[in-house]
């Protein structure tokens, strides 16, 4: 039986989350010895090679000078910013508490949407959204009580992550309707990895030192390029061609079970019992929006 387009949608964002709760722990430990500007920079150039490799025909396919010129804005805000604040706060935050500060990606993405005109306004979807962020934004709180400044700004960054990325969501959802999500893929990937590059010195020495000094390293590098770079783009935007933004979005509270449950059993790491709260109160909230977004007849 063939998988329907808003199913596959689904799946797609589901496997998305799987391998970015993987990519949290592995890119964390990979910015202890490479600069978080080289990873990101070989991230693109490479995840964008390989995509280009394994789909030739859609390299040029729907490109223009207006095209071109949409591609590289998003590339700026969906991989360059994002990818900079990404793994700078990562350097400084916990792993589990990147993955819970992305659980605000659906409701900066629903706003977004909003100003975007990509998606109508309900008073109860908005107010659903809203308290995630509010119960977040406490756990900030938190953190700045104890002196947790490190990790506080490692938060912070991965929030303006999450702002730039939605923004590129946005600018995405746009154009997905005239051009191919591997096209889009490819182009952001290597556009962004370009300019990375461009903001790098010694980047080859640093990757290739670290890459060829143990298995571990080399798989690890073969993740990040190939797995969650290359095919979670892919997925990610093949996610948002077929279903709205906030549906895609969602799939982002799956990520702090996952990252918890392998950063306690791989790491042996203990979780903030702070964290297991926060993500209930946001869990409650996305299955109440859910309802809101598919009100009974």
């Amino acid at each position: 039986m063939l998988i329907g387009s808003k199913s596959l949608g689904h799946i797609c964002a589901f496997l998305c989350a799987v391998i970015f709760s993987c990519h949290y722990l592995v890119a964390k430990e990979v910015i202890q010895t490479v600069d978080p500007l080289v990873l990101g920079a070989f991230r693109g150039l490479i995840g964008g090679g390989i995509l280009a490799m394994a789909f030739p025909r859609k390299l040029l396919l729907g490109i223009n000078l207006k095209s071109a010129a949409s591609l590289a804005t998003i590339a700026i805000f969906t991989f360059v910013i994002n990818q900079t604040l990404f793994l700078k706060g990562l350097n400084l935050t916990d792993s589990v508490d990147a993955a819970l500060i992305s659980n605000t990606i659906p409701v900066v993405s629903l706003l977004l949407a909003i100003l975007f005109k990509l998606e109508s306004l309900s008073l109860k979807k908005f107010s659903l959204a809203m308290i995630p962020l509010m119960v977040i934004a406490f756990y900030f709180y938190y953190l700045a009580r104890f002196n947790l400044i490190d990790t506080l700004l490692g938060n912070l960054l991965i929030f303006l992550n999450v702002v730039s990325l939605c923004i590129g969501f946005s600018l995405l959802k746009k154009i997905l309707g005239d051009m191919d999500q591997v096209t889009v893929t490819i182009w952001t990937l290597s556009c962004g990895g370009l300019c990375l590059l461009s903001l790098t010195s010694d980047a080859w020495t640093q990757m290739s030192h670290y890459t060829l000094s143990s298995g571990k390293a080399l798989l690890f590098m073969l993740f990040e390029v190939i797995i969650s770079t290359s095919l979670a783009y892919y997925l990610n935007y093949k996610s948002l061609a077929l279903i709205p933004i906030s549906s895609t979005t969602s799939y982002v509270y799956f990520q702090v079970p996952f990252t918890a449950a392998l950063s306690y059993f791989v790491g042996g790491d203990m979780i903030n019992p702070w964290i297991g709260a926060v993500f209930v109160v946001i869990l409650v909230c996305n299955y109440l929006q859910s309802g809101a977004d598919n009100p009974k007849s």
